[in-house]
């Protein structure tokens, strides 16, 4: 066994801090394998294709695609020579690239906004709109950017509360996101009831204690839910339950 592969055995076991990196790396529009290739890369140094899918235990075929995205987003090269190497760019240069084309993508769907609802006006109504209200009443939501623009509305058009009830583990989900954010500047009523522990104080530490009530472990229902001026309810259900 070479040191290449006695040292990928262990890089990406579940208790390795790389593999946690494996997983934060897919927020900035990675996929697991492109993320797992490019780690591999950036602690094992320059290698062939052929190595990265030995090591990596990916097909050869979808390793060249891989590489081919990777040197596309600009956070891999390729260096000359038979047969091609690569490497991988230092990852807080990196972490800069990928938000940054991030940012650019955003901009382009911004510029093209005006073009979109000048194109939707054009385009004759057709319906009641007593009846879109009414099927309105209830939506079903799925996926997390789904879910977090629909939170931000309720905070942002929220004029007098919002009550928030949810477990430790639901607000560790929330933590990197800007849900928090958006209670800590929200000018209605706040109050949000949790069973948090001391390892979790940290996600509220930008809001007021005095807003944030710990429930006791055996008072807690196994549910999270989030209220907004007693008119607007979303609710979090998973695997036909509700979840906590």
């Amino acid at each position: 066994m070479t040191v290449t592969e006695t040292v990928e055995e262990g890089m990406f076991q579940t208790e390795n801090p790389i593999h946690e990196l494996n997983r934060m790396l897919v927020r900035y529009d990675l996929t697991p394998n492109q993320a797992k290739v490019y780690l591999f890369l950036s602690k094992i140094g320059v290698k062939t294709a052929s190595e990265i899918s030995k090591a990596l235990k990916i097909p050869r075929t979808e390793t060249y695609h891989l590489l081919s995205t990777l040197q596309q987003k600009g956070i891999i090269f390729s260096v000359f020579g038979k047969p091609t190497k690569f490497n991988a760019v230092g990852l807080e240069e990196s972490l800069e690239i990928l938000v940054n084309n991030e940012k650019s993508r955003i901009n382009e769907l911004d510029a093209g906004k005006d073009t979109i609802i000048k194109l939707w006006n054009i385009i004759p109504k057709y319906g009641e709109d007593n009846e879109q209200s009414q099927d309105n009443k209830f939506q079903s939501l799925q996926g997390r950017n789904s879910i977090l623009v629909k939170l931000e509305q309720m905070i942002k058009e929220s004029k007098e509360n919002i009550l928030v009830l949810g477990t430790e583990a639901d607000f560790k989900r929330f933590y990197f996101t800007e849900f928090t954010e958006l209670l800590n500047k929200t000018k209605s009523e706040l109050k949000i009831l949790t069973d948090h522990t001391s390892d979790s104080t940290h996600i509220f530490e930008s809001i007021l204690p005095k807003k944030v009530k710990k429930i006791e472990d055996k008072n807690r229902e196994d549910f999270c839910f989030i209220i907004k001026d007693d008119s607007e309810v979303i609710f979090f259900i998973s695997n036909n339950k509700v979840k906590g």
